[in-house]
């Protein structure tokens, strides 16, 4: 069955409990960009490299032995960039609905 979740604040959204957890926000990964483009492969006719594919290498690579690298360099730089802009939207987002 599906679930619904409301989250109730006293005020405006993020204002009293939804806001009071200490995320922060880090563009990149844990993994340095230069180790991700090393282990990266550049030939045609290798595995998968979607962008689900490279961060299942990310995770493996992060809590296991690193398997045989299944991407590109491109995959790897568009991802980290990807990062980035991520983190402008989340800006746009703080700055139009007035969250401090």
């Amino acid at each position: 069955p599906e679930q619904q979740i409301i989250v109730i604040d006293g005020s405006t959204i993020g204002n009293f409990a939804s806001g009071r957890a200490k995320g922060l926000v880090v563009p990149g990964f844990q993994v340095p960009l230069e180790d991700l483009e090393a282990d990266a492969v550049d030939h045609e006719g290798y595995c998968d490299t979607s962008i689900p594919a490279v961060l299942d290498s990310i995770i493996s690579f992060l809590f296991s032995e690193p398997p045989a690298p299944k991407y590109t360099k491109q995959i790897v730089r568009d991802m980290y960039d990807m990062t980035y802009e991520a983190l402008d939207r989340l800006r746009h987002i703080v700055h139009r609905y007035e969250i401090d």
